[in-house]
């Protein structure tokens, strides 16, 4: 979609789809979650929820959405991602009253987002997972929040298909999840280099776009697309998609420092092959030590102790993909409208969107 194209689309879900925050509702809630999703009428949007995943509030999008960013530094802002090859994202405020409409931008007409991105750490910038599908390589977008999200500059993301980014402890470096998987807009969602594709995890310096550091998987790994992230103060988890047999019980979570480098998180044959070669998403509770990994290709929802490396519990769950931290437990939520509110479920009207995330109390 050109921006013209977005903007109307835009401007006429808005009668159909927007509802704003319920007050009361936003005041009870203990924690606050956004998730995109679709309706069953094919209409999308972006959504806040509850902590038991009521729906406290939405937004309307043009088209489908994917991943969420909260900015710490306000405590009231977001920015929802385009679903790839999508080239729109939408910040709203989380407030019920906020004074500001939601902001639409878009990226140039030869770049497209992959659905991510974070904040700097003051929160004045935003940088975002694209593509430069003309040149086949990954690309750092980066956006001035303060001029309405105009677009100021890019650097390299180290990688081909960057996927998930997440800001490093010290707020002058980027960790970056290159896919490594090349796409073009012409092509839709196919992938364009199977067998040549090399994935891998670039630690950024941000102020320059300077690559500090590269980190790939053994050559025999190489199919496993390195996609999302999750971290815990210097350590994260990356979670892999296997672009070759799903039944095969290849190692699809991993675990990066900067002391101990990438390291396979070892899980039993059983559990690999539940995921069945596809981890859609990925979440860390602090809280718990628990780390939390969905499959909607499986069906399951592993939850699992960072400690001992093991699994505490499967949850089967069909097309579970959105998980986050929740107190001591967690939220999710699946592509044909279940909610798990830890041990409490039910069927919303929505069908979720791939991710979930905690954008405040």
């Amino acid at each position: 979609m050109n921006r013209r194209a977005i903007l109307g689309a835009f401007a006429g879900g808005i009668t159909a789809l927007g509802t704003p925050i319920e007050l009361s509702a936003r005041q009870r809630a203990r924690a606050v979650f956004a998730t995109a999703f679709m309706t069953r009428n094919a209409t999308f949007g972006v959504a806040l929820l509850s902590e038991d995943g009521t729906v406290i509030g939405e937004h309307p999008l043009p088209a489908r959405g994917h991943d969420v960013v909260f900015q710490p530094a306000s405590g009231n802002l977001a920015v929802v991602f385009a679903r790839r090859p999508g080239n729109f994202a939408l910040a709203f405020s989380l407030q019920s009253r906020a004074s500001k409409e939601p902001v639409l931008f878009t990226t140039p007409p030869n770049r497209h987002f992959y659905g991510h991105g974070v904040f700097s750490a003051d929160g004045r910038l935003l940088f975002a997972t694209e593509n430069d599908f003309e040149s086949g390589q990954g690309i750092i977008g980066i956006y001035d929040v303060r001029s309405g999200f105009s677009r100021v500059g890019e650097f390299a993301s180290g990688g081909v298909g960057p996927h998930d980014v997440q800001l490093m402890p010290d707020g002058r470096h980027l960790l970056v999840a290159n896919g490594g998987i090349e796409t073009h807009p012409d092509y839709g969602r196919a992938k364009l280099n199977l067998a040549t594709m090399q994935p891998n995890l670039a630690l950024i310096e941000m102020s320059t776009g300077d690559l500090k550091a590269r980190f790939m998987l053994q050559p025999s790994l190489s199919k496993i697309s390195m996609r999302h992230l999750a971290g815990e103060d210097r350590r994260f988890w990356i979670a892999g998609q296997h672009e070759g047999d799903p039944a095969a019980p290849v190692p699809l979570l991993f675990s990066w420092s900067e002391d101990d480098g990438l390291k396979e998180l070892s899980l039993p044959r059983n559990h690999l092959r539940s995921l069945r070669g596809y981890v859609g998403s990925v979440a860390y509770n602090p809280a718990t030590n628990e780390l939390y990994a969905s499959s909607p290709e499986g069906g399951t929802l592993l939850v699992i102790d960072t400690t001992s490396g093991k699994v505490k519990k499967t949850i089967a769950s069909l097309l579970v993909c959105g998980v986050a931290p929740s107190g001591p437990s967690h939220l999710a939520t699946s592509r044909d409208g279940e909610v798990i509110a830890g041990a409490h479920r039910h069927t919303s009207s929505q069908l979720w969107d791939n991710h979930i995330a905690y954008v405040g109390a």
